[in-house]
């Protein structure tokens, strides 16, 4: 029996030291803000990135193809639940946008982005991600891009 404990006691051990976490972006990927932060998770489930400003410049990987415009649209989050579309913009150019309307702060939000080629638009972009740790896993599959906003503007 205390053979059993201990071997149970150094596996657990080894098993917090053992974390796989991966994500896969579907469309375009984010730059800023990130989605989350691998390399600081809690037992394998990604954290979320807290933004430093109620009026962020959102930025994303460029599109391969030419003559691409972005979509981006934000959404409020109810229990990290999308929720109700609360800004977007259409044709951008570029590959940053700096919201014209002030999020509430400490609040937690969804973004995405998506490409535009005339009249065809590509689906919204969002990631999947895996997170296994010694007493949890963590899967998410089409999730779009979580952020939190700051207490107060910096």
């Amino acid at each position: 029996m205390k053979i059993a404990r201990i071997i149970l006691l150094l596996s657990n051990i080894f098993l917090a030291a053992c974390v796989a976490k991966s994500i896969t972006y579907n469309g375009l990927e984010p730059i800023y803000p990130a989605p989350v932060h691998i390399e600081s998770t809690i037992g394998g489930a990604p954290s979320v990135v807290i933004i430093n400003s109620l009026t962020p410049v959102f930025e994303w990987k460029p599109s391969a193809e030419q003559d691409t415009t972005y979509d981006i649209s934000i959404y409020d989050s109810f229990d990290w639940v999308v929720g109700q579309k609360i800004y977007y913009r259409e044709g951008l150019a570029a590959t940053k946008h700096q919201i014209e309307e002030m999020l509430l702060p400490h609040k937690y939000y969804f973004w995405s982005v998506r490409e535009r080629h005339g009249d065809k638009v590509s689906p919204w972009s969002t990631h999947d991600y895996f997170g296994l740790g010694p007493s949890m896993s963590m899967r998410g599959n089409k999730h779009m891009y979580l952020f939190k906003t700051p207490n107060q503007e910096n």
